[in-house]
């Protein structure tokens, strides 16, 4: 009987100080995705990277993905009659951390410094050492396993620390997080509103939400796109994801 009531009173101790087993995730050359991102000279890094501004109008020059023929397509945007007046929100990069053939997909949120020559460069290929050092938020998602994926969330504070980790079904256009009671979610839109106001653009005029792109379910190939909703007298839904 006392041995049941010391169990007891560790099950209570242990949930009242807030510890949270978290789902082990060791993926390639990393172990320590509870603690913090692999640092930049990692192996398991794939150097295919790129950068886009994420704005409404498009820049001339974004990255957008759109379903084309049956299939994901990324395209290129041409320069518009809309040019100069954009509103842009930030610097997104997508990254991949390989295990064999298999990837983990990272998404960076970076602030929006813009400059004609910043715009010609971030469309290219940047390294991963220059993704990490600019960017403030992460997230990534593993590869899924019995239809669900594991996403993790981190925070640059010196490095990319761990922030928070929740499950998610593998599901075309998932939304990446959908409670409104994470840390995460929380902390993702005050970050976003921070550059609202930093770039004078209207708080709520736009939500910025991350899905979860399946291109290949049976091969279970992914990315995290970032869906542009606009509300100007009525809620707008673009058809393309960055």
């Amino acid at each position: 009987m006392k041995r049941l009531l010391l169990i007891v009173l560790i099950v209570c101790f242990v949930a009242s100080s807030g510890i949270v087993a978290l789902a082990k995730v060791s993926f390639g050359s990393w172990d320590k995705w509870d603690e913090s991102l692999p640092s930049w000279d990692n192996k398991g890094w794939q150097e295919k990277t790129y950068s886009t501004f994420v704005s409404f109008p498009l820049l001339e020059g974004s990255l957008i993905w759109l379903w084309v023929s049956e299939d994901w397509q990324i395209i290129k945007v041409g320069r518009s009659s809309s040019a100069g007046t954009e509103d842009v929100f930030f610097l997104l990069t997508r990254l991949s951390f390989i295990e064999k053939k298999v990837e983990a997909s990272i998404i960076l949120f970076s602030p929006a410094q813009i400059s004609s020559a910043q715009i010609d460069k971030v469309i290219k290929n940047i390294s991963v050492r220059d993704a990490l050092a600019a960017a403030e938020i992460a997230i990534v998602v593993f590869p899924s396993k019995k239809g669900e994926v594991i996403v993790r969330a981190y925070e640059k504070n010196g490095s990319f620390l761990f922030l928070e980790e929740w499950i998610s079904p593998f599901k075309n256009e998932t939304l990446v997080f959908s409670e409104r009671t994470t840390e995460f979610t929380q902390k993702y839109e005050s970050w976003i509103n921070d550059q609202f106001q930093r770039q004078g653009i209207e708080e709520g005029k736009y939500r910025l939400s991350p899905k979860l792109i399946v291109t290949d379910e049976k091969k279970k190939e992914f990315f995290i796109g970032v869906a542009l909703e606009v509300f100007d007298g009525e809620k707008i839904k673009t058809p393309f994801f960055f």
